[in-house]
């Protein structure tokens, strides 16, 4: 439980030193309560402390040491990577800001 205490800590004292602002873009979103902008991951809980989690029961087995203080997030979010050749970058017209060996990374 120590560790699950920590992270949250720690993750919260970066939040608080802007550790994470160049990381996460501003997002606007829509819902029935109006505009709401979206700019920390909403997974860390920094508020946790060990009488909480202690009271968490395990999310896989009855008898289990897995629960939603120690588990990885289920967390929404986008990335992409497109390796190609250097010929197939070139055919394309693809602007390459990375490679190795004969790969390529695009943006596009």
């Amino acid at each position: 439980m120590s560790f699950a205490i920590r992270s949250q800590n720690t993750w919260n004292t970066a939040k608080e030193n802007g550790v994470f602002d160049l990381e996460m873009a501003p997002v606007q979103v829509q819902d029935k309560k109006g505009t709401k902008t979206i700019d920390t991951d909403e997974h860390p809980r920094p508020d946790s402390s060990v009488d909480k989690i202690s009271k968490l029961r395990p999310v896989f087995k009855k008898d289990g040491v897995v629960t939603a203080a120690n588990a990885s997030g289920i967390c929404d979010g986008a990335g992409s990577v497109i390796l190609a050749t250097e010929g197939a970058v070139k055919r394309v017209w693809i602007y390459t800001f990375s490679s190795s060996n004969q790969l390529s990374c695009i943006w596009l």
